[in-house]
């Protein structure tokens, strides 16, 4: 499956991990499930290892509804770090931050280091389900 999740109850944390082509339909399905498992304050999404076709402009404005829509998907004063390696997925995961950042109050910063975006949340030392 190209998009994993694990989660670290001690940090309060969960990696999301993309691969390869990711579709919208299953990133949301993903998302629902990490849902109902209880979200934690932290998260740091992975998206170094995309590649092909990635979710258009339409489909992360509909994902930042879906997270308007749905306030229990996320803990209040919640963290998140978006890691990337490609321009397109830089410039598409600040768009998802300017979208959400009025009507959800969410904290989601973009990276293009693992280590930068690891310092941001400042939670400590690396988590084993980080790379």
């Amino acid at each position: 499956m190209p998009m994993t999740y694990a989660i670290d109850r001690l940090k309060d944390l969960t990696v999301f991990t993309l691969s390869g082509e990711v579709s919208f339909q299953e990133f949301i399905s993903v998302i629902n499930e990490y849902g109902r498992e209880g979200p934690t304050l932290f998260e740091l999404y992975d998206l170094r290892s995309i590649t092909g076709k990635r979710m258009t402009s339409g489909e992360m404005d509909s994902f930042a509804d879906f997270l308007a829509r749905h306030p229990d998907m996320r803990k209040p004063g919640n963290k998140t770090a978006v890691v990337v390696s490609a321009d397109i997925d830089y410039g598409l995961s600040r768009m998802v931050s300017i979208l959400t950042e009025e009507t959800t109050g969410y904290d989601i910063e973009s990276f293009r280091d693992l280590d930068e975006a690891w310092e941001w949340l400042g939670i400590g030392d690396k988590s084993p389900l980080v790379d």
